[in-house]
């Protein structure tokens, strides 16, 4: 399947959102926003370190099937408008990342995500959400402390206690942090993981209690979280009203709540572009909240994730700061500029670098997904040929069975123990030519998805340069940029 063209963006409607209708639909290209878009797909087989993606791989022809007979059929990227990551590379786990490639659109398209995850969720064995961090997956994910009994006797004791709970889990292991030592189980099932935390394990008469990473599920992608607000009272009502007004009065919300037991404040906004303008502004405090109190800026969920979800703000400059001598305002904007300076320099050098990265990047998920799908078209080959084969020894031994049967006519005994066996093949036959029925539309399914693929992205019309050689010509600024970085 080639890639499609996207609809035009449909902003975020919640059930449960005070907003009602908006025009904020339109949406701009802006660097970064695209940060947090992307989903974690569960549930997939974790039999090696590639299996989870080879089976999506083969998985999302019927997804595809299931959105297109759906009564409204929603708009549904192809296989090559995706960018699909292994959970993990160093250990067998059940899910992948999937998001948009670069190329599918030029702004963000959460609504698009949303659309896909829905669909997924309507697999009977996979399941969607939208993914928390880039690295495990923390939403199946809880811990132990070891106390004074010793890490390993610890860990041995967890192990045989989830086992007596028939607990399932992917991965138990033992993860030192700067506070400590810690018991980190990574579960099948989310469900198991509310178990853990209202049930604590009793073993030996001691009580092991579990305890969750702080993580923040987004609902639209482009999240936005404000923190350091614990304890103020109607803080979402107040938070509100100070970004509606930010935006002269216009309904920009398209839904907020509060998150991590009123420690957080999170808001979706109605389209991308107000998103990237909010977390760009400098908020008031809401009234009645002190300007001491040290709010965080705006900033997309993805990063606060990234950082654990702190219930402080201290890892943040505050949105407004008091200062009680006049004199150091001007010293501090001097400083200010200079740091700005610097940065603005720093970042031309660290853009050349994640560009660089990134194409890496790339090139490494082509490549996977590539060897991928190359090793589901050789097990759906191999598995169409076994059923051929299998049909072609039936056919034989129906033969077979059927010249015995004519040369038994005369005794009754043979007829019907012949005439036994010719019904069991003939059945066996039957099933055999289903299952290579549907062995050939796998592997015909397969085999247009490797040609889209082929035809996304075609192989070069030129040799390769050397590394180091240019064309002819000036250099460019990013070879220039480049020849710097080598010299340093």
């Amino acid at each position: 399947m080639p890639p499609k063209t996207p609809p035009p963006f449909t902003p975020p409607t919640f059930i449960d959102s005070d907003e009602g209708p908006s025009e904020n639909g339109v949406m701009i290209d802006q660097v970064g926003v695209s940060a947090g878009m992307q989903l974690i797909i569960w549930g997939l087989d974790r039999s090696s370190q590639r299996s989870a993606l080879e089976n999506f791989t083969t998985a999302y022809p019927a997804i595809l099937d299931t959105a297109a007979n759906l009564q409204s059929p929603p708009f549904m990227p192809a296989w090559v408008d995706l960018r699909v990551v292994a959970g993990e590379t160093t250990r067998c786990v059940d899910y992948v990342f999937v998001s948009l490639q670069e190329t599918f659109s030029q702004e963000p398209r959460p609504d698009i995500l949303a659309q896909l995850k829905d669909v997924i969720n309507m697999h009977p064995v996979l399941s969607a959400d939208w993914n928390v961090t880039s690295r495990a997956d923390k939403t199946r994910r809880v811990y132990f402390l070891p106390g004074s009994h010793g890490t390993e006797v610890v860990r041995s004791r967890i192990e045989a206690a989830l086992a007596h709970r028939n607990v399932d889990y992917q991965h138990l292991f033992i993860m030192k942090t700067s506070s400590g030592e810690r018991i980190v189980v990574d579960l099948l099932h989310r469900g198991h993981v509310r178990e853990l935390l209202d049930k604590p394990l009793v073993i030996n008469q001691t009580t092991y209690h579990a305890h969750q990473p702080r993580f923040i599920i987004p609902k639209f992608g482009y999240d936005i979280a404000i923190t350091g607000c614990g304890g103020i009272g109607r803080f979402k009502a107040g938070m509100d009203a100070i970004i509606r007004r930010h935006f002269n009065g216009e309904n920009v919300i398209a839904h907020s709540r509060m998150e991590l037991d009123g420690d957080t404040y999170v808001v979706v906004m109605r389209s991308s572009e107000l998103a990237t303008t909010l977390v760009a502004s400098n908020l008031p405090h809401p009234v009645g909240v002190p300007s001491n109190i040290a709010l965080s800026s705006p900033l997309y969920l993805w990063f606060f994730n990234a950082q654990s979800c702190p219930a402080q703000s201290r890892f943040l400059e505050p949105s407004t700061a008091a200062t009680g001598d006049g004199a150091v305002q001007p010293q501090l904007d001097s400083m200010r500029e200079h740091i700005n300076l610097a940065a603005s320099t720093f970042n031309v050098v660290l853009r050349a670098q994640n560009q660089h990265i990134s194409e890496i990047r790339n090139a490494n998920n082509t490549l996977q997904n590539t060897m991928a799908l190359t090793s589901a078209i050789t097990d759906a080959r191999f598995r169409l040929m076994s059923v051929q084969n299998e049909i072609g020894r039936l056919e034989t031994d129906k033969s077979t069975k059927h010249t015995l049967l004519l040369l038994a006519e005369d005794k009754p005994g043979l007829v019907a123990t012949y005439s036994a066996a010719l019904e069991d093949i003939q059945g066996r036959l039957l099933r055999a030519n289903r299952e290579q029925t549907q062995a050939n539309d796998d592997l015909q399914q397969l085999l247009a998805l490797n040609k889209a693929r082929l035809l996304s992205h075609p192989p070069p019309d030129h040799p390769p340069q050397e590394i180091g050689q240019h064309d002819d010509g000036p250099p460019t600024n990013r070879q220039r940029l480049d020849d710097q970085m080598n010299e340093g």
